[in-house]
């Protein structure tokens, strides 16, 4: 019974990562460098590899990675890199989970020397922020205990609930207050268009530039 469950488990994270690593691809230089920032099972650091990542490194505040060597932990807002060490970081759907968006992003900003790629779901009226505040509890917390549960993932503490909706303006509002410019916005429709699941490009201060 749990192998067919692993299986399916393990095809649906390569799946979901591998579409992922497509949209984040355009938007790396060839040979990157990359952190993988809440890193999570490890499958999109595995994608980012196989699409060409010369490296891509994980960190994250918890460890239940089932694929890669693992994350190097942190306290969730200070990460244990020297300044511009990766060529780009990214934040795939953990800003909603972060005590301060903005100083994860300044974190992200100083140890990447090119750009901070983010994906972020946002909501898109009413309907939307009730259909987004459900998919979280249901993916969310949910999904980690019944992985946990079925021994999918190792032992660890459970994720905490979204603190909050971050609208497409709030991710921007939060980049600047983090001192990144925001190149553009990459959409891309959701779940009967109650939600746009963006992607955003957001490039560094200049080199010399002193980080707040």
């Amino acid at each position: 019974m749990i192998g067919p469950l692993r299986a399916a488990f393990h095809h649906q994270l390569r799946r979901r990562a591998g579409h992922l690593a497509a949209r984040i691809a355009p938007h790396l230089p060839t040979g990157a460098t990359v952190l993988d920032i809440g890193s999570g099972t490890g499958h999109n650091a595995e994608a980012l590899r196989t699409r060409g990542a010369r490296t891509c490194a994980e960190a994250d505040v918890v460890d239940f990675h089932v694929v890669g060597g693992g994350p190097v932990l942190f306290d969730g807002t200070r990460l244990p890199f020297a300044d511009r060490v990766f060529d780009a970081c990214l934040l795939a759907f953990v800003l909603s989970y972060t005590d301060d968006p903005a100083a994860l992003l300044r974190e992200a900003g100083r140890v990447a020397s090119r750009r901070v790629l983010v994906l972020q779901s946002s909501p898109r009226g009413r309907s939307g922020r009730i259909a987004l505040r459900l998919r979280g509890w249901i993916q969310g917390r949910v999904a980690f205990r019944l992985c946990a549960t079925l021994r999918l993932i190792p032992p660890s503490p459970t994720p905490l609930h979204p603190r909050r909706l971050l609208s497409r303006e709030r991710v921007g509002d939060l980049a600047d207050e983090a001192g990144l410019k925001l190149a553009r916005v990459v959409p891309e429709p959701g779940l009967l268009g109650l939600i746009s699941r963006d992607l955003f490009v957001l490039e560094g201060p200049p080199p010399g530039t002193q980080h707040p």
